[in-house]
């Protein structure tokens, strides 16, 4: 279960412009995440770019495009952009113990976070999937 979050208001609405078809293209909970966050008043535009935003004294616009139609705007009082997340692994001498990241800078792992050299495990933003807190967290106590 997804818990109420205080982004719920009646004053305001909070909307989400991904370019993303899905809140966490990445897992298979997808659905059931957007369902519920529509449910606590959230409204998507997905498959949706930003292509600008004006900020005023008294709010900003945010310029979007859909990926198959015409620009749009939306006035708010805040813009928030979030541009998405990226393994950091560059410099962490995963070379120099014997670790290749894959194309899109990941560690490979099996399903026990194990490298490809022995005793070396890896967890949270280095390794395929969400990037998430509670999820390395989790990651984290898992194999222990």
């Amino acid at each position: 279960p997804i818990p109420c979050v205080p982004w719920q208001s009646q004053l305001w609405t909070l909307a989400v412009t991904q370019l993303t078809g899905s809140c966490l293209p990445s897992t298979s909970k997808s659905a059931d995440l957007h369902k519920a966050l529509e449910k606590q008043g959230l409204k998507f535009k997905p498959s949706t770019k930003v292509v600008g935003a004006d900020v005023r004294a008294d709010g900003a616009t945010s310029t979007s495009s859909p990926l198959k139609a015409c620009k749009e705007s939306i006035d708010a009082d805040v813009v928030l952009v979030a541009i998405g997340r990226r393994p950091f692994t560059q410099n962490l001498g995963l070379e120099a113990v014997g670790i290749q990241a894959d194309k899109r800078g990941t560690i490979p792992t099996d399903e026990h976070l194990r490298t490809s050299v022995p005793n070396i495990y890896a967890i949270g933003d280095v390794i395929a999937g969400p990037m998430l807190a509670h999820k390395a967290e989790e990651e984290g106590t898992r194999e222990l």
